[in-house]
């Protein structure tokens, strides 16, 4: 809808900040449910402890420990455990609204152990940098 008259020009600037907020909005949900999937995808699994723990904080940030979506052992719970912790998350994010700030946490004490030192080092950081890509790719689509 093209705007034609000055009052309809007005109109439609009084509209904008309200469908920025909220197509940014929705950039942020798909960038969190980038950053989540990348984390729990790159991660290295053994009992599913720390991956089960990659969760979704809206406003603050979760800082509660959980126990295994699927406890296992050597990985062998990675699937299942990986596939709950996505979904749970996705969950929350599907939530987000305008404003309210979205935290991706892992409670556990060892992550950054695990991210160092494991034989699959840097999961925060592909984390970080699909994030960021994806960020970089997104547009806002704004109709005069």
């Amino acid at each position: 809808m093209a705007v034609k008259t000055l009052r309809g020009l007005a109109s439609r600037m009084r509209a904008l900040p309200r469908e920025i907020r909220e197509q940014a909005n929705e950039i942020a949900k798909q960038t969190g449910n980038v950053v989540l999937q990348t984390l729990v995808v790159k991660m290295p699994v053994d009992t599913s402890q720390a991956v089960s723990n990659w969760q979704v904080g809206l406003g603050s940030p979760n800082t509660n420990q959980i126990p295994p979506h699927h406890p296992g052992k050597y990985g062998n719970t990675r699937g299942p455990s990986s596939a709950q912790t996505i979904s749970v998350g996705r969950i929350l994010i599907s939530s987000k609204q305008p404003g309210v700030k979205l935290h991706i946490t892992n409670a556990v004490d060892y992550i950054d152990i695990i991210d160092a030192n494991s034989s699959m080092p840097g999961f925060s950081s592909a984390g970080i940098n699909a994030g960021i890509n994806y960020v970089r790719a997104a547009k806002l689509k704004v109709k005069l």
